[in-house]
């Protein structure tokens, strides 16, 4: 019994060494395409701006250029962000992580691209990275920079 035990073992860490991908970064990757996407769904500027540590921090690179710290200013970064996302097409969120850099134990780099909108809306891209930090037991966004890659406007009908 125990060999069989000890045989899984070694195939869950052989499966794990081969897809490139450690329990931390799925953990990381579930940030956003789980709990990110779910507060984005429903409009929950409170939420999304739990994702972050109470001292973390949001700018947007193109725009003012101003950095917002804390959980209460991200969340007044997200109201702003979430208006007017009072239909299907706009509440529409596409997150694509292009990359998990493990920067220690502790601390990760993520960067993504975010696709918001439809086409019947509007659509914009943008670029996001995001440093990581694990806080007692789970990850928590540290510090997060976007920057804008395209917007495709509404077509008309």
């Amino acid at each position: 019994m125990h060999f069989r035990i000890l045989s899984l073992g070694i195939l869950l860490i052989a499966f794990s060494s081969l897809s490139g991908q450690s329990t931390e970064q799925t953990a990381i990757e579930d940030i956003f395409l789980k709990q990110f996407h779910a507060h984005w769904q429903t409009a929950d500027a409170e939420k999304l701006a739990t994702l972050w540590h109470p001292e973390g921090d949001w700018m947007s690179l193109p725009g003012s250029r101003r950095i917002f710290s804390g959980r209460e200013k991200v969340a007044q970064v997200w109201q702003v962000g979430l208006q007017g996302r009072d239909t299907a097409e706009k509440k529409q969120l596409v997150i694509d992580i292009d990359n998990v850099q493990m920067l220690g134990e502790a601390l990760a780099q993520v960067d993504m691209v975010m696709t918001f909108g439809h086409e019947t809306t509007g659509v914009l891209k943008e670029a996001m990275t995001v440093i990581v930090k694990k806080s007692e037991a789970d990850w928590q966004i540290l510090s997060c920079r976007v920057a804008r890659i395209s917007f495709t406007p509404a077509k008309n009908e």
